[in-house]
């Protein structure tokens, strides 16, 4: 397995998703209680697909196209930026249940 792979696998582990599913919990029980109406969700995955796609390109030489950019405060960088996604109490099955984030006993 290459590096980048290995990396990517990391990443997109059972383990790491356990992990941020446990430091995002609380947003999605507050979502639950009706304390909070929504939270926003990045499938790691996705993230992870972007960045590995990424660096290949980097190793090859080739030119990475921005989509967007960020402004850190000294000036506008250019960024790829993964959509995000509104997480509230109706799409919560079909976001990060489905994706492994959280299960539905978790969620109990």
């Amino acid at each position: 397995m290459r590096k980048v792979e290995v990396l990517q696998a990391a990443i997109d582990s059972p383990q790491e998703y356990a992990r941020l599913g446990k430091a995002c919990k609380g947003e999605i029980q507050n979502i639950l209680a009706g304390w909070q109406t929504m939270t926003v969700y990045k499938p790691l995955h996705l993230l992870a697909d972007t960045a590995a796609a990424m660096a290949v390109k980097m190793a090859r030489g080739e030119v990475i196209v921005a989509n967007g950019s960020v402004d850190n405060g000294f000036e506008s960088v250019p960024s790829v930026l993964n959509d995000i996604i509104a997480v509230d109490k109706d799409n919560m099955m079909e976001t990060v249940v489905k994706d492994g984030f959280h299960t539905v006993e978790s969620l109990r």
